[in-house]
């Protein structure tokens, strides 16, 4: 078991690892790291330790070999950060903490190089604690690792500085598997305001190479200029999709930064940094109407431009409402209808509280409105059937031939922590792939369906995908 008062110390060493993107991403998507910075601004402002910090994408002497085209939509494989040696170079110059933290926001992209900095740290200096934490973990993730020593799961503004200090905290797992709690809901994700720790200290990190590596073609999304990051004023949603996952990070409560302290960050992004384009990360950016309108009318204040990284709550979106949007700044709008089928929304899913109909509407007034219109779709649920599936054909395609919607198809994933898991467990009907595959690709199949093959259901994907082509199409906004 974990004997917290071995992390006890006045100094730790923060590493966010490059990543490496694989065969069949259509484009590596790299923009500041978020969770990263979160823990490193309130170690920094909150506590007495020291805190070292080793950003090996974002480090100035990170290139993109321009002999390449990184953006392209190629399966190729791109390594976006220093290499092993500079990474081993660069820890030479440092005295290496007692505790060292790695960032795992997405461990498809992560799992080899952070297992390489591990290997690197042990050999310099052995004695030193490492953790492992952030928005990519996992619950069986010890099988992944070699030599470390702590598995940190969930938010860490609170409980890393706590961590250091020797305290035993929730959520945390040895390399064994060990967990010194019950499992029980953390306390940190039962509150409604983030004000504490919603100030960033954007100085920590070097945005200028993120705005280079943008430049180069990585993450560009729907913005028109690499001067963009990505943002976030929500955390946790209050749904219980049945292929969701990001409640094992943030829950099921709804928990909001507050407008001052969203004002304090653009304004700095903007007058200090001269950012012009933000990814709302968000998980529900639009849950409440009034609160949204308010800080896009922020955004817009401050010329900025804006687009959702995930698929906004759109069942009470009104026609004005998707008009304020492009008139405040919106470059895309994205909605998550994820079938056409009404009987899988409400009998399969069943945490998603929309329509078809809405669904379509949206589409409508946002087209009109000049917004260019993405959607999500996933096929291949075990209780799916043919004509579930033809009607998704059949949605996907009304929506693009009217509104150019542009669709994402993924295969059903029964991601660790979710509903979906849990039913193709208890009624076994999970294959053997392998879990980082799975994590990493939108085309992985890991589920025995009676009826449907991984091939079928590629093929319907790609059916989906190719109905969309490009056309002008100027704003009506008044």
């Amino acid at each position: 078991m974990i004997n917290f008062k071995d992390y006890k110390s006045d100094e730790v060493l923060l590493i966010n690892p490059p990543m490496v993107f694989r065969e069949g991403f259509r484009r590596p998507s790299i923009s500041i790291p978020l969770g990263f910075l979160y823990v490193a601004t309130s170690l920094e402002k909150y506590t007495n330790k020291k805190v070292v910090l080793r950003d090996y994408i974002g480090h100035p002497k990170v290139e993109i070999n321009q002999g390449r085209n990184i953006g392209d939509r190629s399966h190729q494989e791109y390594y976006v950060g220093l290499s092993y040696d500079e990474i081993a170079q660069d820890l030479k110059r440092i005295s290496i903490p007692k505790v060292v933290g790695i960032s795992c926001s997405y461990l498809s992209h992560t799992v080899e190089t952070i297992q390489e900095i591990i290997n690197i740290i042990k050999i310099m200096s052995p004695q030193s604690k490492i953790v492992i934490g952030g928005s990519g973990m996992i619950s069986d993730i010890s099988t992944f690792f070699d030599n470390v020593d702590m598995f940190f799961f969930g938010e860490g503004e609170e409980r890393f500085a706590e961590l250091l200090d020797g305290k035993t905290i929730d959520g945390t797992k040895d390399s064994n598997g060990h967990s010194p709690t019950g499992g029980k809901t953390p306390d940190y994700l039962k509150g409604d305001v983030l004000d504490k720790h919603a100030i960033l200290d954007y100085s920590l990190i070097d945005i200028a190479k993120y705005v280079y590596i943008n430049e180069r073609g990585v993450h560009s999304r729907f913005s028109t200029t690499p001067r963009s990051v990505s943002f976030i004023t929500t955390r946790g949603c209050p749904y219980t999709c049945n292929y969701c996952m990001i409640h094992t990070v943030h829950g099921y409560n709804w928990r909001i930064n507050s407008i001052d302290s969203i004002y304090q960050n653009l304004e700095v992004l903007r007058n200090e940094y001269e950012i012009e384009h933000l990814h709302i990360e968000d998980d529900q950016f639009a849950l409440k109407v009034p609160r949204f309108i308010q800080i896009i009318k922020k955004i817009h204040d401050l010329e900025m431009t804006w687009d959702p990284s995930n698929g906004l709550y759109t069942q009470h979106l009104k026609e004005e409402d998707i008009q304020m949007m492009a008139k405040y700044g919106a470059k895309a709008i994205k909605i998550a209808p994820e079938t056409g089928s009404q009987r899988v929304i409400d009998e399969i899913i069943k945490g998603k509280p929309i329509t078809i109909e809405k669904m379509k509407d949206v589409a409508k007034w946002s087209f009109n409105a000049g917004l260019r219109v993405t959607g999500f779709l996933i096929i291949g649920f075990p209780q799916e059937t043919t004509d579930d599936i033809k009607m998704t054909i059949d949605f996907a395609k009304e929506l693009t031939e009217k509104y150019n919607v542009i669709w994402t198809v993924s295969l059903a994933t029964p991601f660790p922590g979710t509903e979906l898991r849990d039913y193709c467990e208890k009624n076994d009907i999970l294959t053997t792939s392998n879990e980082i595959e799975i994590l990493g690709s939108s085309h992985q199949y890991k589920i025995k369906h009676e009826i449907f093959t991984v091939e079928y259901l590629t093929s319907v994907a790609k059916e989906i995908e190719s109905t969309w082509v490009e056309i002008t199409h100027e704003p009506q906004v008044v």
